[in-house]
């Protein structure tokens, strides 16, 4: 129940009604967007803002048009971050082994490309490349979504039950709308 003293009350307001129209419940959209369930719940309460890549990838998944319930302004980027971005680039050859950055050479991006399109600050694209902070599921599902790689080659909960039932209700939605 929305809190008149939290902060992102409409926000949340805003995203309980947008997921209650979709028949989902808070269960199945934490799934889909790989946060507990928890975390949704304070997401609709307005007691936390929701993560702007989480919410891009639930409109995707969902086929909504993301633009009509966009959330926050997208960060603003420091002017000379373009002049460094190759230099970082040529340290980041050392953490081959880390899945975002392997992900992002298969999609052919430049790390200022990738933070652009998932609606992630640089900086925090930068931890995640140098493993200074694990990638979040939901940043990784998005970012295979975006750029056409099978998401199930990277995911980390392949045995997941709760989320194969949400895959095969977007699998439904999906067959109904192909068929109108």
């Amino acid at each position: 129940m929305p809190n008149s003293n939290f902060p992102y009350k409409l926000q949340g307001e805003k995203i309980a009604s947008i997921r209650k129209k979709l028949n989902l419940t808070v269960e199945q959209a934490s799934v889909q967007v790989h946060v507990s369930y928890r975390t949704w719940e304070r997401f609709e309460s307005g007691q936390n803002s929701i993560i702007e890549n989480i919410w891009f990838l639930f409109c995707l998944l969902n086929e909504l048009d993301y633009t009509k319930f966009y959330f926050k302004n997208i960060y603003n980027l420091e002017k000379n971050m373009e002049k460094n971005l190759s230099s970082i680039e040529e340290n980041l050859n050392s953490t081959r082994n880390n899945i975002l950055t392997n992900m992002r050479k298969i999609a052919g991006k430049s790390i200022f490309e990738s933070a652009n399109q998932t609606h992630v600050n640089i900086n925090q694209w930068l931890e995640y490349e140098t493993n200074k902070k694990d990638t979040p599921e939901s940043l990784i599902h998005l970012f295979c979504l975006l750029n056409r790689i099978d998401y199930t080659v990277f995911r980390s909960d392949k045995n997941d039950k709760l989320e194969k039932k949400a895959y095969d209700r977007m699998d439904i939605r999906k067959n109904i709308l192909d068929c109108k």
